[in-house]
C-alpha cells in the first residue's frame, strides 16, 4: 500500500501490515469508508474529504481487490509524522457481522480473523490478520505455562480441574470459588493476597440476581484462578509475592519470554499493557495469537520442545474441564462441548475469541473491533463451519449462531448475522 502527499513524493509504508503472512489486498468496495474512518481518527475534519484531484481515495485501480490511496497535501489533511506512524498500525478490519431491524441494517461490526497451523502458516483469513490485537483473557493458558513447566501442579497437588481453572475466565459459581479456596489453602495464601480485585460474579445477571445478603470477594473474580496460579509460582520459587503483578517481577518476565518464544517474536515487539484484572498482558498480530492457540492444540511448541508436553497438559485440562474454564450457559463451554473434546475455546474482553482445534492442529483468532460479544460468537461459529470442522446445526451452539435480537418482552425485533467470508490461502 502507498501513501502519497498529494502531487508530491509518495511515501511508502513498508511495514504497514507488520507481518509475513498479511495479504496485500484490500477490498476496494469497503476502502473508502474505512479510510475516512482512519482520517477522522487522526484528526481530519469532515469537510476535508473530496474526490477531486487532491482527494483521499481517488485512483482506485480497476482491479477491485487492490487499492492505492492518494492522501491530500498537509493543507487538507494536516497530520504530523507521528500520526502517519499511527496510521501504519491502524487495523484494516472489514465488516464481519451485521444486525438488522425490520430488514434494514442497524449495525455493522468490523473485525478480522486469522487461521494458522502450528508452524505459523496462514491458512485462511478475513480482514487484517496482521492487526495488532491485545490478547486479553485468551492469553491465560500461556500465562500458566511457567508454573506448569516448573512442576507446580505436582508440588502443590493441584488437580486437573484446578489446572484448567488457572486458564479460566470463570463465572464465579460455587464450583469455581471452592476450587480457588482450595488452591489458596494448598499454597498457604489468603483471599486478600489476590490482586485481581472483585466484581459481581458473571453467573449473575439482570434475570438471575444474587440472593439477598450475598457476599462476594476476589475469589469470585473471573480471573481468580489465574491469579492463584501466579501466587503459586511465587511460592514455588520463593519469590516475593506482594508485587507479583509488576511488569518487572520475575514471574511476568518469565511469561513474556515464553510468549515471545511461542510466537517467534522479539520481546520488544510485543504490545505490553495492563488487563482488566490488573495483570500485565500482551498484544501481538492476530495471526500470532492464532499461532499460540495452534501450538496449544497440537502440543507443538516449536523450537522449545520442552514446552510441548506443557502445552498438551494445559489443553487436556481445559478440554476435560470446560465448565471450569467458563461456566453455565457460556459460549466457550458450548463451543468446547460441541467438539467432543477436539476443540478448546477461550473468550477475551473487547471482542477477542480464540479456538484451538487438535485434530487439525489449527488455531483460530477472531477480533471484533467494537467488542460486541454476540457478534464475536456468531462470527466464530461461522468460521468453524467454513473450516469444515462444524457441520450442520448444533443445538449446543444455537444461542450464539446468528441469534434473533429480542426486546425486553422477549419479542424478536431484529437479527444478528455473521457475514464473515474466509479467504483461503
Amino acid at each position: 500500500m502507498h501513501l502519497s502527499g498529494g502531487r508530491g513524493k509518495a511515501a511508502q509504508l513498508n511495514d504497514f501490515h507488520q507481518g509475513p503472512h498479511h495479504p496485500q489486498m484490500i477490498d476496494a468496495c469497503n476502502f473508502g469508508a474505512h479510510f475516512r474512518l482512519i482520517a477522522f481518527a487522526l484528526g481530519a475534519k469532515p469537510n476535508s474529504f473530496t474526490r477531486c484531484s487532491t482527494g483521499f481515495y481517488r485512483n482506485i485501480d480497476s482491479n477491485p481487490c487492490r487499492a492505492h490511496i492518494l492522501v491530500a497535501r498537509q493543507r487538507i489533511f494536516p497530520v504530523a509524522s507521528r500520526s502517519l506512524k499511527n496510521l501504519m498500525n491502524f487495523p484494516a478490519h472489514v465488516p464481519i457481522a451485521i444486525a438488522t431491524r425490520n430488514e434494514h441494517v442497524e449495525r455493522i461490526h468490523w473485525g478480522s480473523v486469522a487461521v494458522v497451523d502450528s508452524e505459523g502458516a496462514l491458512l485462511a483469513y478475513a480482514g487484517d490478520p496482521a492487526s495488532m490485537t491485545f490478547s486479553r483473557s485468551t492469553l491465560k493458558p500461556f500465562q500458566a505455562v511457567p508454573f506448569v513447566r516448573d512442576g507446580g501442579p505436582e508440588r502443590f497437588g493441584f488437580t486437573d480441574d484446578q489446572v484448567a481453572l488457572m486458564c479460566a475466565s470463570h463465572s464465579g459459581e460455587a464450583s469455581h470459588v471452592d476450587a480457588v479456596s482450595n488452591m489458596l489453602t494448598k499454597i498457604g495464601h489468603e483471599v486478600h493476597d489476590l490482586g485481581c480485585g472483585c466484581h459481581l460474579p458473571d453467573f449473575y445477571s439482570g434475570d438471575n440476581l444474587p440472593p439477598q445478603g450475598f457476599h462476594f470477594d476476589q475469589r469470585h473474580h473471573n480471573c481468580s484462578g489465574k491469579h492463584t496460579g501466579f501466587l503459586a509460582y511465587c511460592r514455588l520459587h520463593g519469590l516475593e509475592s506482594s508485587s507479583y503483578l509488576a511488569p518487572e517481577h520475575p514471574l511476568q518476565r518469565d511469561i513474556q519470554r515464553v510468549v515471545a518464544g511461542l510466537t517467534r517474536m522479539p520481546q520488544n515487539q510485543l504490545w505490553t499493557g495492563t488487563d482488566g484484572c490488573n495483570a500485565p498482558n500482551l498484544g501481538m498480530p492476530l495471526s500470532r495469537l492464532a499461532l499460540l492457540w495452534a501450538r496449544l492444540a497440537s502440543g507443538d511448541a516449536g523450537n522449545d520442545t520442552s514446552l510441548s508436553p506443557v502445552l498438551q497438559r494445559l489443553f487436556d485440562a481445559m478440554r476435560r474441564n470446560p465448565q471450569m474454564v467458563s461456566g453455565t450457559g457460556r459460549s466457550d463451554l458450548g463451543i468446547t462441548l460441541s467438539s467432543n473434546g477436539d476443540w478448546v475455546a477461550k473468550t477475551g474482553a473487547d471482542g477477542v475469541q480464540t479456538v484451538g482445534i487438535r485434530s487439525r492442529g489449527l488455531g483460530v483468532a477472531v477480533k471484533v473491533s467494537d467488542g460486541d460479544f454476540p457478534s464475536v460468537f456468531a462470527v466464530t461459529i461461522s468460521v468453524l463451519k467454513q473450516l469444515g470442522v462444524l457441520e450442520g446445526e448444533n443445538q449446543l451452539l444455537a444461542p450464539w449462531a446468528d441469534p434473533a435480537l429480542n426486546n425486553c418482552n422477549g419479542a424478536p425485533v431484529g437479527q444478528l448475522k455473521a457475514t464473515v467470508q474466509l479467504k483461503f490461502v
